[in-house]
């Protein structure tokens, strides 16, 4: 699920600076996307270590779940 949630972030980034690009009007809107996104994908890797000291407190190993 990481894997996914990276992916839609450098989808939504590029997406967005084009839309920058293409009229400064969009430029503060932009920024706001671009923060929001950034702060979803930092969400999921926390979530995901969380997920994986779950795991390794419930059965002692290690899993990368990347």
């Amino acid at each position: 699920v990481d894997d996914e949630i990276d992916a839609s972030y450098h989808r939504i980034f590029e997406a967005t600076l084009d839309l920058m690009r293409a009229d400064p009007a969009n430029v503060d809107p932009g920024t706001r996307i671009l923060f929001a996104a950034h702060y979803i994908e930092r969400t999921g890797d926390r979530v995901t270590d969380i997920a994986e000291d779950i795991v390794f407190l419930a059965t002692g190993a290690l899993e990368d779940l990347n």
